[in-house]
C-alpha cells in the first residue's frame, strides 16, 4: 500500500541543472553506485500460440493479463501460474491490453480495428448465456461513473450490467470506429473514459457506459504508438511515428502542449564552455537543424503526473517535464531500433531491521525504504533497470551481464525474440516481461535490490 507514494515521492528528480547534461551517460565510477536490481525467474507462462505484445498486472498485483498476435488475451494467476481465463472475439492479432482500477474488467486492443471490453470479474459466474444477447446493450451504469460522479464520488469505478450478471471471460462491449489496427488502449482511473491510439493516426475517446465515441482527436501525421492518462484521469499523452507527443485534455479535446520526443541527430551546440543538449520544444529556440525526431514507441506519465517517459526508436528513454517538454534525465544501455519498447516505473523495497539500542529482548521493527527505478524491454531478449536518479543501469532480467550489477544469473531466462511489453506490480514485488513470435511466452521475475 505505502508503494504508489513511495513512488511518487521518489519521482520527485532534482531537474535543476539536468537539463544540459541529459543524455550524457554518466561516468564508469563517478559518484556512489545505486544498488543494483536482481531479477528471479519466478516462471514462465506459455500457452499463446503468437508472439505476445502486452502485459499488464491488475491493480493488486493478482493476476496478468496478456495481449497477443494470435487473437486472444489470457488472464493469468500471478500465485501459480495457472491460466484463468482465454479471451477469444477478435478477428485478428491483439496488441495491447489494460485493466481498469477496480479489476473486474479488461480492454484490449486489436488489429481488426476494434476494441474490446470483457468481464474479469473473480466473483462473476464461470457459465455463458444459453443465448447471447447485444453486448452493446449489456454494459449499465451500476459502477461506471459519469463526469459529475468524478466530481462528487472518489470511489472505483466498474461496469456491472443491471439485467443480468455478467460472466467471467465475456465480452460486454465493443467499440467500433478506428479505421485502421488499434494500436494501444487504456482506460481512465474513474474507469468512465476509454482512449485508443491507431494507425489511422487518430485518438480517440470513448464513453465507457455508452459505448459511444466522445472525440475523434486527429492527433498525429502518422500512426499513433502509444496513449495513457495521466494519474488524476484529465489528460491524455500520445506518441506517435511522427516523433511528436502530445498533451491532451479529456474534457474537451483539446491539444494542451506538443513536444519533440528528442533531438533530430545526436549532435550538440557548444556555446562557451557549455554544452547545450537539445529536448523538448527548446530545440529550435538553440538553433538545432529541423531533422526529424525518433520515431516514439511508448509514451507514459511519471506517478507522480508531472514527467512523461518517453521511449523512441533510436534506443532512448527520455524524462520530459509535462510542463515544457525539457528532458531532465536520458536513459540509454537497452537494444531498441525496430518495435515498440514498453518502459514501465518500479518503487523496489529495501526493508531494514532495527531495534533499540542496548536491549536485546525488544522486538526488532521492519522498515521499508523505497528506490524508484524504471524498467524496459529491449531487442536482445532482456529487461533492463535503471536507477531514476543516477541513470545507471542497475539490473538486466534475462541476460546476464557481468559489468552490470544484479544480472540474472541464468542466461538461459532470456527471451527468445525481442521483449517489448513490460510491467511492474509494487504489490507483489514482481516484473512481468514477454517475448515476440520467436519466444511466445511470459515471464515473471522476483524483483530485489541487492545490498
Amino acid at each position: 500500500p505505502r508503494a504508489p507514494d513511495a513512488m511518487g515521492d521518489a519521482m520527485e528528480v532534482d531537474v535543476a541543472g539536468t537539463a544540459a547534461a541529459a543524455s550524457e551517460p554518466p561516468e564508469p565510477g563517478a559518484g556512489d553506485a545505486p544498488a543494483g536490481l536482481a531479477f528471479d525467474l519466478v516462471v514462465s507462462l506459455e500457452g499463446h500460440d503468437k508472439g505476445v505484445s502486452s502485459v499488464r498486472f491488475s491493480p493488486d498485483g493478482t493476476r496478468l493479463a496478456s495481449a497477443s498476435a494470435d487473437k486472444t488475451v489470457r488472464i493469468w494467476r500471478v500465485a501459480d501460474g495457472a491460466c484463468l481465463a482465454t479471451l477469444v472475439g477478435h478477428e485478428k492479432g491483439c496488441s495491447e491490453c489494460a485493466w481498469s482500477k477496480c479489476g473486474r474488467y479488461v480492454v484490449s486492443a486489436s488489429d481488426d480495428k476494434n476494441v474490446h471490453l470483457w468481464c474479469v470479474d473473480p466473483d462473476a459466474p464461470a457459465a455463458a448465456p444459453a443465448a447471447k444477447e447485444d453486448v452493446h446493450n449489456d454494459v449499465q451504469n451500476d459502477d461506471v461513473q459519469t463526469n459529475d460522479d468524478v466530481q462528487n464520488d472518489d470511489d472505483d469505478a466498474s461496469n456491472v450490467p443491471k439485467e443480468r450478471p455478467a460472466f467471467f471471460g465475456e465480452c460486454l462491449r465493443v467499440f467500433a470506429g478506428h479505421t485502421a489496427h488499434v494500436f494501444s488502449v487504456d482506460l481512465s482511473p474513474a474507469g468512465n473514459v476509454l482512449v485508443t491510439g491507431s494507425v489511422d493516426e487518430t485518438v480517440r475517446l470513448w464513453d465507457v457506459l455508452r459505448g459511444t465515441c466522445m472525440n475523434v482527436l486527429p492527433a498525429h501525421s502518422d500512426p499513433v504508438t502509444s496513449v495513457r492518462f495521466s494519474p488524476d484521469g484529465t489528460t491524455v499523452c500520445s506518441g506517435s511515428y511522427d516523433g511528436l507527443v502530445r498533451l491532451w485534455s479529456v474534457a474537451t479535446g483539446a491539444c494542451l502542449r506538443t513536444f519533440r520526443a528528442g533531438p533530430g541527430d545526436a549532435r550538440k551546440k557548444t556555446f562557451g564552455n557549455k554544452r547545450v543538449t537539445p529536448g523538448g520544444v527548446a530545440d529550435d529556440a538553440y538553433g538545432y537543424n529541423s531533422a526529424p525526431p525518433p520515431p516514439v514507441g511508448h509514451v507514459r506519465f511519471a506517478p507522480n503526473g508531472l514527467f512523461l517517459l518517453i521511449s523512441t526508436l533510436d534506443g532512448c528513454i527520455r524524462l520530459a517535464d509535462t510542463r515544457t517538454g525539457a528532458v531532465a534525465k536520458t536513459f540509454e544501455g537497452h537494444k531498441n531500433k525496430a518495435f515498440c519498447v514498453v518502459s514501465a516505473f518500479a518503487a523496489v523495497p529495501e526493508i531494514s531491521t532495527t531495534s533499540r539500542e542496548g536491549d536485546d529482548d525488544e522486538p526488532k521493527k521492519e522498515k521499508s525504504r523505497f528506490e524508484t527505478y524504471m524498467l524496459s524491454g529491449s531487442e536482445d531478449g532482456a529487461a533492463c533497470a535503471w536507477e531514476i536518479q543516477s541513470r545507471r543501469l542497475v539490473g538486466r532480467a534475462g541476460t546476464p551481464d557481468a559489468a552490470v550489477a544484479g544480472s540474472s544469473p541464468k542466461g538461459d531466462a532470456a527471451h527468445d525474440d525481442a521483449v517489448v511489453g513490460v510491467d511492474y506490480s509494487a504489490a507483489t514485488q514482481t516484473l512481468a516481461t514477454c517475448g515476440l513470435e520467436r519466444d511466445k511466452t511470459v515471464k515473471l521475475w522476483r524483483v530485489r535490490r541487492e545490498t
